[in-house]
């Protein structure tokens, strides 16, 4: 968001199969088991909270997962925990890739008619393309059937844009609040993992 794809999950039934309630039953009809648990893992790169404040007024207002996870640029998409190994941020020659410490951002938009996004500076892009090259082969080593995409356009999501209000407007109220060029400082870059209810657990981290 989150890159807000990246959050979602395919739905689940979680309905209980019953016995018809009878009345000289002797004891309760069992349950059926709790199914296990959907996990995923996802790689985010996580801003720091005091150069992301603008950033998480307007997520407050637009994205449903503003209170689960802080602002961030997502650099492998969600994949099933099997997928993503947790030894992959291990796996990274760190000291080749740009550092990612502090980005450019310079421009909001509405991406597909339903997203906002906060697009970083071609420097900053070219960076966090490069991490997203560095992932994706790793991920691509041990899983080469993985979902990731062709395309990737490194951003902050901010959330979907509301029937209530016109792309225009929606871009306009997160520009109030953000004001491109804007410098972002990150904390780390994050392998999480996350099931139907979208907490997020630590699986590895990079500390920036």
């Amino acid at each position: 968001m989150s890159e807000l794809k990246r959050r979602k999950l395919a739905d689940k039934n979680n309905s209980k199969n019953r016995r018809p309630q009878q009345r000289h039953a002797q004891k309760p009809a069992p349950k059926a088991p709790t199914p296990p648990a959907y996990l995923q893992r996802d790689l985010l790169l996580i801003a720091t909270a005091a150069t992301s404040q603008g950033i998480e007024e307007v997520r407050l207002k637009f994205d449903p997962l503003a209170k689960k996870i802080p602002a961030h640029v997502t650099l492998l998409f969600p994949e099933p925990s099997k997928s993503i190994a947790p030894e992959l941020l291990k796996t990274l020659s760190i000291q080749e890739l740009p550092g990612l410490k502090t980005l450019q951002f310079s421009q909001v938009i509405v991406h597909d008619e339903m997203y906002l996004w906060l697009l970083p500076s071609e420097e900053s892009r070219e960076k966090l393309l490069k991490w997203r090259e560095a992932a994706l082969s790793a991920l691509t080593t041990n899983h080469p059937h993985h979902t990731q995409g062709e395309e990737f356009i490194p951003h902050i999501t901010l959330g979907y844009v509301p029937r209530s209000l016109t792309p225009e407007e929606a871009v306009s109220f997160a520009q109030n609040l953000i004001t491109p060029p804007l410098e972002v400082s990150f904390a780390k870059i994050l392998l999480e993992e996350f099931s139907e209810n979208q907490v997020s657990t630590s699986v590895d981290a990079i500390i920036l």
